[in-house]
C-alpha cells in the first residue's frame, strides 16, 4: 500500500514537472516583445540603408518565441491560464500555429489544439471571447464548432458578442455566397450590439465589425463598388458613370511601390490585351500630378490616372497596401481583386472571352 502511495506522489510529481509554467511563459512573451521593440530602435537609428540591411538580418524570430511559449502551453491546455498566451501566439505568430508534424497529423497542430481546448474546456469562461476572435481570423471554418460552443453557451453576452465576431471571420474563408454572406453580417450585427466597446488592440469590436460589414457591402464579389470622383493626371475631371456599361480595371500603384518594374510591365500587358475591346484601364495613386505624369512620359505608365492625393477612393475602397488590382463590370459589380500577376493575367481573358 504504501508502495503505491509512493508511485502515485512519484506520478504526480512528474506530470507538475512536464506541466507548463504561466510564469515562464509570460518571461517568453515579454522576453520576445522587449527583443522586438529594442530591434525596432536600432533599426529606426540607422544612418544608412546598408546599415538597416545588415540590422535586418539581426530581427529576432517571432516563430522561434512562439515554439518556446507552445511548449509551455501545449502540456496545459486545461489550464484558462493558458488563454491570453493563446490569442498572442495567434495573432503574433499565424504561420506558427498551423504547423504540424505532418499533413496526416494537421489536426496536431497548435490552432487545433486550442480549439478544441477553447470548446471542451473554456467555452464558459469570462476571459475566452478574445481568443475566439483570434481564432477566427486566423483558423477559418474548421474550428467554426469551437466558436459555436462558446457563442451558444456562453453565460456572458458580452463574450457571445465576441465569439460572434469570430464565427464572421472564420466563415470568411468560404467566399462570397450570398448565405455565407447574410450569416457573416447576422454574426458581425450581433457582435456590435453586445460587445461594441470591448477593446481589440488599438480598435474595439464595433469598429471592427463596422469595417467588416462595409467591405461585404461594398467590396464583396458581386456587389456594386462605390463611386469615384477625381480628376486625372491632365488634370481633367472624372466620375465613374463615364465608363458605364465598360469593364473597368482599377489599378492603385504609386512611383514607389515594391516590385514596381515588374508591376508596371505586367500592366503594361494588360493594357495591351485591352486594346480593341470596350474594357478599360484606370490606374489610381496617391502620388501627386507631376509624379504621375514623369512616369507616364517615361513610358512606364501610359494609362490615364486618377489622383487621389488626400487618399479618399484608396479608403473607400479599403487599399491597405500598393500595387492592387480591381476588376468590375460595366454595372461597376466587382469581379476581381488581387495583384498584378498571372492570375490576373487569366482572369481578365476570361471575363474578355466571354
Amino acid at each position: 500500500m504504501k508502495t503505491l502511495v509512493i508511485l502515485g506522489t512519484l506520478c504526480a510529481s512528474l506530470l507538475m514537472a512536464n506541466a507548463g509554467s504561466p510564469r515562464q511563459a509570460s518571461l517568453i512573451q515579454k522576453t520576445f516583445e522587449y527583443e522586438k521593440s529594442a530591434f525596432q530602435r536600432k533599426l529606426l537609428s540607422a544612418n544608412s540603408e546598408e546599415e538597416r540591411r545588415v540590422l535586418s538580418a539581426q530581427a529576432p524570430e517571432v516563430n522561434t518565441a512562439a515554439a518556446k511559449l507552445w511548449n509551455e502551453l501545449k502540456t496545459s491546455l486545461k489550464e484558462p491560464w493558458i488563454l491570453p498566451y493563446c490569442e498572442w501566439l495567434l495573432q503574433n505568430a499565424p504561420a506558427f500555429v498551423h504547423q504540424s508534424p505532418s499533413a496526416e497529423l494537421i489536426r496536431k497542430a497548435p490552432i487545433y489544439r486550442i480549439a478544441k481546448a477553447v470548446e471542451l474546456k473554456h467555452f464558459a469562461h469570462a476571459s475566452v471571447g478574445p481568443t475566439c476572435i483570434s481564432l477566427g481570423m486566423v483558423g477559418g471554418a474548421q474550428i467554426r464548432s469551437s466558436l459555436e460552443k462558446v457563442y451558444k453557451e456562453n453565460p456572458n453576452d458580452v463574450v457571445k458578442g465576441q465569439a460572434a465576431l469570430g464565427l464572421s471571420f472564420a466563415l470568411k474563408t468560404l467566399g462570397g455566397n450570398p448565405e455565407v454572406l447574410k450569416e457573416r453580417i447576422q454574426f458581425l450585427r450581433e457582435s456590435i450590439i453586445k460587445s461594441v466597446d470591448v477593446p481589440i488592440g488599438e480598435s474595439t469590436v464595433g469598429e471592427i465589425a463596422g469595417e467588416e460589414v462595409y467591405i461585404i457591402s461594398n467590396l464583396s464579389q458581386g456587389r456594386v463598388t462605390p463611386e469615384i470622383v477625381s480628376s486625372d493626371e491632365s488634370l481633367q475631371p472624372y466620375q465613374s458613370k463615364q465608363d458605364e456599361g465598360k469593364t473597368q480595371v482599377l489599378f492603385f500603384w504609386s512611383h514607389d511601390m515594391p516590385d514596381r518594374d515588374r508591376v508596371l510591365d505586367v500592366m503594361r500587358k494588360v493594357g495591351d490585351r485591352l486594346k480593341g475591346t470596350s474594357a478599360v484601364l484606370i490606374g489610381v495613386s496617391k502620388d501627386s500630378s507631376n509624379q504621375v505624369r514623369a512616369t507616364k512620359v517615361s513610358g512606364g505608365a501610359p494609362w490615364r490616372t486618377l489622383l487621389d492625393e488626400n487618399g479618399k477612393i484608396h479608403k473607400d475602397y479599403r487599399v491597405g497596401s500598393v500595387p492592387l488590382v480591381y476588376i468590375l463590370n460595366g454595372k461597376r459589380e466587382l469581379q476581381y481583386v488581387g495583384v498584378p500577376g498571372g492570375v490576373l493575367l487569366m482572369t481578365l481573358d476570361g471575363m474578355l472571352g466571354e
